[in-house]
This record gives structure tokens, C-alpha cells and sequence, in this order.
């Protein structure tokens, strides 16, 4: 299993390396930077949907970093929602154990605790 720090390394690094590439390509760091914030994460893709550009446009709006956010943004919703329920499950029968437990005769309540 892949720790947080992993993942971070993995993310930083395959920015470094897309930054490295547009800047071997660029004239200057500021253009390969312009390309990483403008291009790279898809701000050029929700600024065209907005404001349409002309047809004669160079290229497509990369849309990769917006789909990795929403996938890893729904992934998350899912296995939070699992999670609150499993845990709502368990405290549920908890409640339920302890009630009846509460109702119950003193020697039922011992061999409860017991075993």
C-alpha cells in the first residue's frame, strides 16, 4: 500500500516532469509555468466554456487534471457515505445491546459482561 507521502512524491513529480518537458519546448520559465497554470489544469478548458473561442484555436483544452479531480472527488464521496454507514450500523446495535442491557436483571447483566 502506497503511503500519503508516496502519493505526494508521485503528484510532485509527474508535475516536475510535465513542467520539465514544456520548458525543454518553451523559450523561457514563464511560459512553461503560463502552460502548467493555464493549460496543465484545465483553467484554458472552463475559461473556453465560459467565453467561447474561435475555431481556429491551435488545440484541444486538456480536460486530464479536471477528470482526475472528479473521479478522485466521487471515489471520496463513495467511501465516506461507506463509511458513515458501517459506523452508523455498529452504533446502532450498540444502542440497541445497551438498552436492553440497562432493562435486564442483574445476573443476566453480569453474564453479559462476562463472556
Amino acid at each position: 500500500m502506497i503511503t500519503d507521502l508516496g502519493i505526494w512524491t508521485i503528484v510532485i513529480s509527474g508535475v516536475v516532469l510535465a513542467l520539465a518537458v514544456q520548458y525543454s519546448r518553451s523559450e523561457t520559465f514563464g511560459q512553461a509555468l503560463r502552460w502548467l497554470l493555464w493549460d496543465f489544469t484545465g483553467m484554458r478548458f472552463i475559461t473556453s466554456k465560459v467565453i467561447p473561442f474561435e475555431k481556429t484555436s491551435t488545440s484541444v483544452p486538456v480536460t486530464l487534471t479536471l477528470w482526475v479531480f472528479g473521479i478522485y472527488t466521487a471515489l471520496f464521496a463513495i467511501t465516506s457515505h461507506r463509511y458513515e454507514m458501517a459506523a452508523a450500523r455498529i452504533e446502532n446495535r450498540m444502542n440497541a445491546f445497551i438498552t436492553r442491557l440497562a432493562v435486564a436483571e442483574p445476573d443476566v447483566r453480569n453474564t453479559a459482561f462476562r463472556e
